[in-house]
C-alpha cells in the first residue's frame, strides 16, 4: 500500500515493520487490523491497514455515513511508542524508541 500525503509518500513495501495489531472481527464496527511502519530515510512513524466503521480508518459513505475503510495514517513518535509499548515485544521497542517515555 502506498500513498502520498502531504508531499510525503509512504509505502509499506519500503518502510520497516515493527509490530502488526489484529482487534476484533471484520464484521465488528470497531475491528482493526494495521501495521505500524517506521519510514526508511525520514524515520516517520505512520499506520497502515484496515477498520470497521467507528475506527480511524472508516471512510465517509455517500448516504452521509461511515464504512470500514482502509488508510495509511501518519502519526507522531509518542503515539507509535505507545502503540508499539502496547503490542510489540520489550525488543522491538527498545530497538525502535530506546528509553522513550510515554
Amino acid at each position: 500500500m502506498q500513498r502520498t500525503l502531504r508531499g510525503q509518500r509512504y509505502d509499506t513495501e519500503t518502510a520497516t515493520k515493527i509490530c502488526e495489531v489484529k482487534i476484533g472481527h471484520g464484521d465488528d464496527l470497531n475491528f482493526l487490523d494495521f501495521t505500524l511502519y517506521q519510514r526508511v530515510r525520514s524515520k516517520d512513524f505512520f499506520l497502515a491497514g484496515f477498520g470497521g466503521d467507528i475506527t480511524l480508518f472508516s471512510r465517509r459513505s455517500i448516504s452521509g455515513g461511515t464504512v470500514s475503510g482502509c488508510k495509511i495514517l501518519p502519526i507522531s513518535v509518542e503515539q507509535a511508542c505507545r502503540i508499539a509499548k502496547q503490542f510489540a515485544d520489550s525488543t522491538v521497542v527498545g530497538k525502535f524508541f530506546g528509553e522513550v517515555e510515554v
